[in-house]
Parts: C-alpha cells; structure tokens; sequence
C-alpha cells in the first residue's frame, strides 16, 4: 500500500482492513504487510501521530489474519522514537547478528540480542546506568527474556553489579530458564534483592 499526502492513521487502519478482507475473499489465508516508515518523513507527517498509530495497533491482529512488518531508517528517525518503536513492536529485528539493543522498560532495562564478548561493555554500561539511577524507584526490572545468547562473563556481571549496588531496591530479572539456571550457578541467589523470574518465550 503506498503512502499519499493526506493519509491518516484511521484512513490506514480502514485500508488495512479492506485489503485483509478482500485477501480472504481471494482465497488466502490471510494479509502480510511490509511498512517502510520513510514515509513519515517524507511526506512531511506528524511522527506524534506515527508513535501513536503504531502503539495503538492491537485491534489490527485481534483474532485477524494479519501481519505486519515496520521498517524504520535509522538515519531518519530521532533515538527516542526508534527505542519507543522497539517497544511497540512484539518482534524487533536488530541490525546484525551479534549485536545488542538496550533500551529503557517502565521500570528499569530491557535486553534484545547477543550479551557477549563483543558487547559486554555496552551490556553493563546500561546495567551500571539502571542500577544508578533507581535509587528512588520501588523496584527495578531487567528484561533479559529476548536475549539470544548470555554469556556466563556477563552473567556474572549482573550479578557483581546487583551486589556492589546494594542501596538499590529489589531487581527483578525477566529471564528464560535457561539464563535463570547459568545465573544461580554463578551466584545470583546470594543477592538479597535479586530476584529472578523465569518466563518462556
């Protein structure tokens, strides 16, 4: 579907509906979009309105076989709006293998990616940054759950950092089994506000 002056976020949400229909009345089983946000920009739009059409999207795959992929050009879109957009979005794809999104959650950090070697210094950089700064929060949490791969160094460091952090309210660690098991192997039991919360993803 291709983006005209004028269009809107209702005008879009009723053409995405018409063309899923239509895909059902052809015979397929259901509508796949791909979205190139260049758009935004390019037509001079309001990117408020954008942030607020892609956080309000639920209904559009509410019991509908729709899908939808969102393409945001780094070079055009401000950090805010792209780490607003990580959130907004169930499945965010990073630039590269290997690599690691940090991005702020309502109450603390959320990891996406590879925590290795390669990207240990950026992991605790944000974890030192959410840890520092959540002196007056009631708690603190760590989405570790959409990491890939964790490395037991950088295990370790979340664990290192949580302790010598010991002022901070209670850390919450989202994590799957795997990851909760490497990080009581290590110690991430001895912590007293360390909490871990196995989830599958």
């Amino acid at each position: 579907m291709a983006a005209h002056r004028g269009d809107s976020a209702s005008r879009k949400r009723q053409r995405i509906e018409e063309e899923t229909e239509q895909a059902l009345t052809e015979g397929y089983r259901g509508l796949r979009t791909y979205i190139d946000t260049h758009w935004v920009p390019a037509l001079s739009s309001d990117v408020g309105t954008m942030i607020h059409r892609e956080t309000h999207a639920d209904h559009l795959f509410s019991d509908r076989p729709y899908t939808e992929t969102c393409a945001y050009d780094t070079r055009w879109f401000a950090p805010d709006v792209l780490n607003a957009m990580h959130h907004a979005h169930p499945t965010s794809l990073l630039p590269s293998t290997g690599a690691l999104h940090t991005g702020s959650s309502p109450h603390g950090l959320r990891l996406v990616g590879e925590a290795d070697m390669a990207t240990r210094e950026q992991f605790n950089a944000a974890l030192r940054g959410t840890l520092e700064g959540s002196h007056q929060a009631r708690q603190v949490s760590i989405d570790m759950s959409r990491l890939v791969f964790l490395r037991a160094a950088c295990a370790e460091d979340l664990v290192q950092l949580t302790l010598s952090a010991s002022a901070s309210p209670p850390v919450h660690v989202l994590c799957r089994p795997q990851q909760a098991h490497l990080l009581r192997r290590i110690g991430a039991e001895h912590p007293p506000h360390l909490v871990l919360s196995e989830v599958s993803c």
